[in-house]
């Protein structure tokens, strides 16, 4: 259970501190800068910084000997400081070269840095599986001192007044002093189990959960209990988040709202599938991923104002700006939308560099499907930076140059390949190393007839669209006319987000004898095709539903999800208690039975469309 507990930890609270950014607080004129877990010391994961909507590779450095990395960069002073595997790595922010690295000889450490650090006063403080905090200096690397623990120090630490705070699996929080690294009140608050969450300190409290579900708050000063609280339904490893006065914790499908003061729940909002990881809030919004792979926007009194389904969603936070919204798939693919309605407005599949440093020529399908992510980006001074398990740092920027196009690895049918004219199950692997691929420009014709196919990034993959009309899932492949004898010309074209263009021309051969028994007819292509569905993006999975109604088959409910998107009352998520519920939902993740006297779910059901499965 608790070999569980600190994976689970580490892809949600400890490696998923979403954003790190240089903040005001707690500073004066003349002094370093700092950066803290989730951008604030209520660790919000609101970002205020700016950046283009489409975004192409600036650099790529590939760090030696790491298979898993969960550490997310902390920018400050124009360097990224992170861990990887048993390393620490300091990297400048303009080209990706290393400035430092521990140990500084190349050999490894002791044991693995798992949390991301924290930078203040011209220090980096992070932990390691060690049992050690390590504090270094952040202009030359030298070890300066650790604070020794009893067990893996995964929780982010958070600085304030010069004291340290952090949490370690061997269910303490320390509070340590800079000028003297000696403890503050004893430098030890023992809780009833490990302590993966990153404290939160504002208003001389210390806010925390442990691994049993407690939630906790102290004095900053004293180390004194204020008061305790054990949700019925257990915390996420997560952690609390605290913004606009409230303090935000996860308990399963429940978001609650609790009193910093005394720990009451003020309010409590009820979404229709688990959450993952803890939630982000901007001034006036609440952000969460649920389990039924839908990224949910709610306004601040719990009514949902939309709903977007990705594939794919992983556990960590989600990081919110002025301008988008950032989101990652356990697949390695990034997504940026737009906050007001959750349409996905640029995405990247992360590659792996190992392989391939930012030359598409030397991908091939065996490489792919791409990385995969456990540390979260980090999003500032608009660049996004993302640290991947191939042992990579990737740089982002909104000026990067990008005039590469996309690269075509494999095609199906086969060139030169004979297949039978039923049902042909096109499909090409296509990559691109720049911005990524834009799934709204992908076209497929056969001898000018255009078929119906879209681009899936989780897989890298552009396939046959799936008929929505079919059934009550709607994952059956749109049945393609069967095409007639002779040789056949297929032509892809697909674009990348800046515009760059693959055009691939294959020809195969067609011969009905080989269709299966029962098949249809062969149909003569038109000479100029009409009526027909020209491509074109993916059959939205779940789709973007919003106030007021919605799209119309896009996950929340039917003709768009009922009133004021997926249901009666708004959408579905009210201030406690939580009644009606938003669309979307399918056999696998059903929507919650109303309470008497309710309605939710959008009309007949408002059964969605779940992504297409892998080929």
């Amino acid at each position: 259970m608790m070999n569980f507990l600190r994976l689970f930890s580490m892809t949600l609270s400890i490696a998923a501190a979403f954003v790190f950014v240089q903040t005001a607080q707690a500073q004066t004129a003349g002094a370093p800068p700092t950066a803290t877990y989730r951008s604030d010391l209520g660790h919000s994961g609101y970002s205020p910084t700016t950046a283009p909507a489409v975004l192409s590779v600036s650099w790529q450095t590939s760090l030696p000997d790491v298979k898993v990395a969960y550490s997310t960069p902390a920018l400050v002073g124009g360097v990224l400081y992170f861990g990887a595997g048993k390393h620490v790595y300091a990297v400048n922010e303009k080209d990706g070269a290393i400035k430092w690295q521990y140990p500084a000889d190349g050999t490894a450490a002791t044991g693995e840095f798992n949390c991301p650090p924290a930078v203040a006063d011209g220090k980096v403080f992070i932990g390691s599986e060690d049992k050690n905090l390590s504090v270094f200096d952040a202009s030359s690397g030298a070890l300066l001192w650790t604070v020794p623990t009893q067990g893996a120090v995964e929780s982010s630490p958070t600085i304030d007044n010069g004291t340290v705070f952090f949490g370690c699996n061997d269910g303490n929080i320390y509070a340590i002093k800079e000028a003297d690294q000696k403890p503050l009140w004893g430098g030890q608050f023992r809780c009833d189990g490990p302590v993966f969450s990153s404290p939160i300190v504002t208003d001389g409290t210390i806010f925390f959960s442990d691994a049993n579900s407690n939630l906790y708050a102290i004095k900053e000063s004293t180390g004194e209990k204020v008061w305790t609280y054990l949700p019925s339904g257990g915390v996420t490893p997560g952690g609390p988040v605290f913004r606009n006065g409230v303090f935000y914790v996860v308990s399963g499908r429940n978001i609650l709202s609790l009193s910093p003061r005394t720990g009451a729940v003020n309010a409590f909002y009820n979404l229709p599938t688990n959450v993952l990881g803890s939630v982000t809030v901007s001034d006036n919004h609440i952000f969460a991923s649920g389990s039924d792979q839908q990224i949910y926007c709610m306004n601040l009194h719990g009514s949902i104002q939309w709903h977007t389904r990705l594939h794919d969603i992983s556990t960590v936070p989600l990081v919110v700006t002025d301008s988008y919204l950032y989101a990652t798939s356990r697949r390695g693919v990034i997504y940026a939308l737009d906050p007001t309605n959750g349409t996905v407005v640029w995405n990247y599949a992360l590659q792996d560099s190992v392989i391939h440093p930012l030359d598409a020529s030397k991908v091939t399908k065996a490489t792919l499907p791409q990385t995969r992510t456990n540390s979260s980006p980090l999003l500032q001074d608009g660049k996004l930076f993302v640290v991947t398990n191939d042992g990579s740092l990737t740089a982002f920027s909104g000026t990067a140059p990008d005039h590469v196009a996309p690269v075509v690895l494999s095609e199906t049918p086969q060139p030169d390949s004979t297949v039978g004219g039923a049902d042909i199950q096109f499909q090409a692997f296509v990559t691109d190393v720049g911005s990524g691929l834009n799934p709204d420009s992908v076209s497929l014709r056969v001898d000018g007839y255009p078929i119906p196919v879209y681009y899936d990034p989780s897989y890298s993959q552009v396939a046959v669209q799936f008929d929505h009309t079919a059934g009550t899932l709607g994952i059956s492949r749109i049945i393609l006319p069967t095409l007639p004898d002779g040789l056949r010309t297929a032509t892809l074209k697909i674009a990348d987000w800046r515009g760059n263009v693959v055009t691939k021309t294959w020809s195969f051969t067609v011969d009905n004898t080989k269709n299966p028994a029962g098949s249809p007819a062969a149909t003569p292509l038109p000479d100029n095709p009409t009526g027909v569905n020209p491509g074109g993006p993916m059959i939205p999975a779940g789709g973007q539903t919003t106030t007021g109604g919605g799209r119309t088959n896009s996950g929340g409910g039917a003709n768009g999800g009922g009133n004021n998107g997926g249901g009666n009352n708004g959408g579905g998520v009210v201030v406690n208690p939580g009644v009606p519920n938003p669309g979307g939902y399918t056999p696998e993740h059903p929507a919650p039975a109303p309470p008497p006297g309710t309605q939710g779910g959008g009309a007949n059901g408002g059964v969605g469309f779940p992504p297409p499965p892998p080929i």
